[in-house]
């Protein structure tokens, strides 16, 4: 288990770290620490890994104090955001780097490497030249050369930023299922939270160089600890609400609770709502009232403005125009209520 303790980071006389407490293990096997660019958390990860000095805190593995532990003896594998390939060498070269720097004979290797392609889904690639690898590929590779020596903890620093959408989604899944199967404790960094959600157990959000909230995925997006994390998260809207007699009393309907809103406490409360969390249809004698209209493929996001005088964000299954009245129906599953 990898232990934080009032750990800070300083470049020059700015300090970029502040404090963090954070606890990495246990029954989380992948943890993504994700937050908005600048925020510290690839700064955050380079300081457990040894390449940035910590300006005070403790940095633990196990609970043993790495202070004085160079960044070759920690025994972590790291894979950053271009991968870092040796151009000059073959797939089956670069994995097997490692192993021939810890002594590991070259039979022994050579079953290494076949073991790590099967794994990364990349079979008999092990001649190939790096340079002829699609990006997907090149990760792939990556990420079989840092967990080919059995590191004890794997640190991912922005590994799919350099990829499409579409590939990022797939590969997001695929490293996920890679370090699980071979049972490595790994830290992922990420700005994406659609992407930390497709690879972790758990999330630690950070903002301006402190960790501000941590959960599962599931249960950060319904319960974030403030309005700045759920906004962070994608709530597009934060509006007043009322628990009472096991339902959600919200601006745009009541749900009942259950799942990761069933324990709240009664009284009032702050409730975030994401873009699809409403859904929208033609009500002559409703009093909300269209504002804003944007075609999407097969629905329509809409704004809607309130008895009140706020708006919110909706989906529409039908067309509807400005100025026309709807219903609103809220869905539970993507209504979240803060801090409670």
């Amino acid at each position: 288990m990898l232990t934080l303790h009032d750990v800070s980071v300083q470049y020059g006389d700015r300090e970029v770290v502040h404090g963090v407490d954070w606890a990495v293990g246990g029954n989380a096997l992948v943890t993504a620490l994700l937050g908005p660019s600048g925020c510290g958390k690839s700064t955050l990860l380079r300081a457990i890994a040894g390449l940035e000095p910590v300006a005070g805190g403790i940095v633990a593995f196990d609970g043993v104090d790495l202070a004085r532990t160079p960044v070759h003896r920690r025994d972590f594998g790291v894979v950053f955001q271009d991968g870092q390939l040796f151009p000059g060498r073959t797939v089956g070269q670069n994995i097997a780097y490692g192993l021939s720097r810890r002594g590991i004979g070259r039979d022994e290797a050579a079953a290494r490497v076949g073991e790590l392609l099967d794994l990364v889904q990349l079979p008999g690639t092990a001649n190939r030249r790096v340079t002829e690898l699609s990006g997907g590929q090149a990760q792939r590779v990556a990420l079989a050369r840092a967990l080919a020596p059995r590191p004890r903890l794997m640190l991912l620093d922005e590994p799919l930023a350099a990829l499409d959408r579409r590939l990022r989604d797939d590969l997001a899944v695929a490293i996920s299922e890679i370090v699980k199967t071979s049972g490595t404790p790994t830290v992922v960094v990420t700005h994406d939270h659609g992407e930390a959600a497709l690879m972790a157990d758990e999330v630690s959000v950070m903002n301006d160089g402190v960790i501000v909230d941590t959960a599962p995925p599931q249960r950060l997006w319904r319960r974030p600890a403030d309005e700045w994390v759920a906004r962070f998260l994608g709530a597009a809207a934060v509006v007043d609400g009322t628990v009472s007699d096991a339902r959600l009393q919200t601006p745009v309907g009541d749900v009942a609770l259950d799942g990761d809103l069933a324990d709240l406490a009664q009284g009032p409360c702050r409730v975030t709502l994401r873009p699809d969390a409403v859904v929208v249809a033609p009500d002559a004698v409703s009093k909300a009232e269209v504002v804003r209209v944007r075609p999407m493929v097969g629905s329509w996001h809409v704004w809607v403005r309130l008895p009140d005088g706020s708006s919110v964000e909706a989906v529409a299954h039908h067309r509807v125009d400005v100025g026309q009245r709807v219903a609103m129906t809220p869905m539970a599953e993507r209504i979240g209520v803060i801090g409670l």
